[in-house]
């Protein structure tokens, strides 16, 4: 373990668990009890909208926790990278004499375009994952739900089951739940790159 690479490793940890910690406790917290309050009100109105939005959040967890931990894999490689290449520069930097007296510029400058390349296939990847996060998502609001919803709670006006106000506050929650479940989805992509990044630190500094 190179000093260069746990100086890196240490800024990364520095920079990054303020952040999970401030997402996880005020930001996705937040976000739970809107859709819990959200649920709750559907359930006023009939119980079969409160099952479909329920459904709809239980397959867009299990599918984001599979595409969620690609994207994780792949940011562990582009933070390994990346700090392996600021330690390389933080170290050469630090030992310059010795760079200059030993005529070893050229490899360092080869390492770290090798690593710098590196890091960028990487962090093509993960953003290729993060891609098919969002479309996975996507598929389950706007395919998947939205036209549950519509065409129950149309069913349901026609047949007398519920009244035309009542689904007006379907439509609204409806509205509202799509509104904010992206920033919900964007609160838990990021908090999955921070951990990724923050356990991969932690795994090379004390693992």
């Amino acid at each position: 373990k190179f000093t260069g690479k746990i100086s890196s490793y240490i800024t990364t940890i520095s920079k990054t668990f303020s952040d999970i910690s401030y997402t996880l406790c005020v930001d996705i917290n937040t976000q739970f009890i809107y859709l819990g309050t959200l649920i709750l009100i559907l359930l006023s109105v009939n119980w079969q909208s409160a099952a479909i939005f329920t459904a709809a959040l239980v397959g867009m967890y299990v599918l984001g926790r599979v595409l969620i931990r690609y994207d994780m894999h792949y940011q562990r490689i582009a933070t390994d990278a990346t700090s392996t290449k600021d330690g390389y520069l933080i170290d050469a930097i630090s030992n310059f004499a010795a760079v200059k007296a030993f005529h070893t510029e050229h490899k360092e400058y080869r390492f770290i375009a090798g690593e710098q390349a590196r890091t960028l296939a990487a962090a093509q990847r993960s953003y290729l994952w993060a891609i098919a996060f969002w479309a996975g998502m996507s598929l389950f609001i706007r395919h998947l739900l939205w036209p549950a919803i519509i065409l129950l709670n149309v069913h349901f006006v026609l047949a007398g089951v519920i009244t035309v106000g009542q689904f007006a506050t379907v439509m609204s929650c409806a509205l509202l739940f799509s509104s904010n479940i992206w920033v919900t989805v964007w609160y838990v992509s990021q908090f999955g790159r921070q951990f990724a990044r923050t356990d991969e630190a932690h795994e090379y500094l004390f693992g």
